[in-house]
């Protein structure tokens, strides 16, 4: 597989080309979805990983990351940290989709993998957070929001609740539930052990999408 050229302390969205208009994250009004994953020094190959990138242990890394699939979507904040001690990676998937660039890079689709090659385990629990925002239009919170209360001897708009999540199928252990003029805005937090070879963020993402009916419902059709 192509190895990626990082750029220290370049912006991650230093992409060209044309966006697109809709992809896999829009399909279920997510914005973004991060995997950050602490790797203990005997699970990461860290040699392997400063051959290939050309970074020494202190530095940190943020690189751009574009889709083969244009029309996916969707393209990727690649970033971390090497240290002595542990190696912190992260993951994040935006939505909004550039042609690929003709470079080194592996694509979108395979970073996760790409990854894994690094790793001596087939799998490691990642901490995932994904930020969604539903038109309430369609959506509806499930909690009574907004509502209003008295501080200080002052009326209080409560547009927003955090919340501890009963255990469910997705792992999703805690979430923010908020109302705007025109969205539901879910950002929810989860725990969940990615296995490399097999990861797909399109299966990955029916299944965060889950926890978010737990906080918020569809509407039925009129």
């Amino acid at each position: 597989m192509p190895e990626p050229k990082v750029r220290k302390k370049a912006p991650a969205n230093d992409a060209t080309g044309v966006r697109s208009g809709s992809g896999l994250l829009s399909q279920f009004h997510c914005e973004w979805v991060t995997y950050n994953f602490a790797f203990t020094p005997d699970a990461f190959d860290r040699k392997a990983f400063a051959r290939r990138t050309g970074l020494k242990i202190g530095e940190r890394w943020n690189a751009g990351i574009y889709p083969a699939d244009p029309k996916l979507g969707y393209h990727v904040h690649f970033k971390g940290l090497l240290e002595k001690d542990e190696v912190n990676v992260t993951v994040e998937y935006w939505d909004g989709s550039f042609t690929k660039r003709e470079d080194a890079m592996p694509s979108a689709e395979s970073i996760i993998k790409w990854i894994g090659s690094l790793v001596r385990e087939p799998s490691w629990r990642a901490h995932v957070h994904a930020s969604f925002e539903k038109p309430l239009s369609h959506w509806r919170s499930r909690f009574n929001l907004p509502f209003k209360v008295t501080m200080a001897g002052q009326e209080v708009t409560i547009d927003g609740i955090t919340l501890a999540l009963p255990k469910n199928p997705s792992h999703a252990h805690h979430a923010f539930l908020m109302t705007m003029d025109r969205t539901l805005d879910v950002s929810v937090h989860f725990s969940r052990i990615v296995e490399f070879a097999n990861f797909r963020i399109d299966e990955e993402l029916p299944v965060l999408n889950e926890a978010v009916k737990i906080l918020a419902e569809e509407k039925a059709a009129s």
